[in-house]
């Protein structure tokens, strides 16, 4: 795993650990903006990280419903060959 990649995941995985410790709770009783700002955050990290496994979109739609536990899933997934 390269270094920009370590700081992005650990960035987000910190921000969604700083939104479920704010609001007490992971996922009930969240306000709709939280979960708006959870699951945009997870679809731009998502995507970012399946970018670089050349899965841009199974990374966004990992990111959006599983959050950071999604984009440990795509980073251990191999690369995509070029031909695909």
């Amino acid at each position: 795993m390269e270094w920009s990649e370590m700081m992005l995941f650990a960035a987000g995985t910190v921000g969604f650990l700083v939104g479920a410790v704010i609001t007490r709770d992971v996922f009930m009783g969240l306000p709709p903006a939280m979960l708006l700002v959870f699951a945009a955050m997870g679809f731009v990290v998502g995507s970012i990280v399946g970018e670089t496994r050349r899965r841009t979109w199974q990374g966004a739609l990992l990111g959006v419903v599983l959050g950071p536990v999604g984009w440990l899933i795509l980073r251990l997934e191999p690369c995509r060959d070029v031909d695909s």
